[in-house]
């Protein structure tokens, strides 16, 4: 997995006591939900959003449907909150929908989309991308078997694809970033084709 890579690149220890010693997450019992519990929800949460907001006939998030998509995620947050511990929910809920201070994640992923422009055909979530895949490098192309899960994948009308992987901490160094790159290479090889586009 490229994640693992990265974890690799970023702190050798962490990768050995996570993937060779299999030792769990420390958490605190009094913080609430750890990160990687965390990061579950709120994929389920963007997950489920995405899958409805497809479902009702709605492409690209833009300055005039925004509302409705905050109201949609605000239903479908609600309804997931639902089933977390009471003393996590007011916690999560100002994670996902933001409060008088900040904005939450909803907005700021809403307002990246109006900012990043373009007509959506079909968004791909929680993509599985399995197989063995070409690379080229100095030596000419190798072929590499990847296992890897993209949160999000968005087939655009001028046949580009957008990979969005979602992160609730700080953004990963670009010179260690290996994971959106080689997931935009290997989606390109796994969707030529699809639906009969290039």
């Amino acid at each position: 997995a490229i994640s693992y890579l990265e974890r690799y690149l970023d702190c050798p220890f962490k990768y050995f006591a996570s993937q060779v010693l299999k030792l769990p997450e420390e958490r605190d019992e009094e913080a609430g939900l750890s990160p990687i519990e965390r990061g579950h929800f709120i994929h389920d949460v963007f997950e489920t959003f995405f899958r409805e907001w497809q479902a009702a006939g709605h492409g690209t998030i833009t300055t005039g449907n925004v509302a409705d998509a905050l109201e949609l995620f605000e239903s479908v947050a609600v309804h997931k909150l639902e089933r977390l511990p009471e003393a996590d929910r007011a916690l999560e809920r100002t994670h996902l929908l933001g409060s008088a201070a900040a904005s939450g994640l909803a907005e700021r992923a809403f307002a990246f989309e109006i900012e990043q422009g373009g007509e959506v055909v079909e968004r791909l979530l929680e993509h599985v991308l399995e197989g063995t895949y070409t690379f080229a490098g100095e030596n000419g192309p190798r072929a590499i078997g990847i296992k890897a899960k993209a949160d999000r994948i968005d087939l655009m009308a001028d046949g580009t694809l957008r990979i969005i992987d979602y992160k609730l901490g700080r953004a990963p160094k670009v010179s260690r970033s290996l994971q959106l790159p080689i997931y935009g290479i290997i989606a390109q090889q796994e969707l030529e084709g699809y639906r009969g586009r290039s």
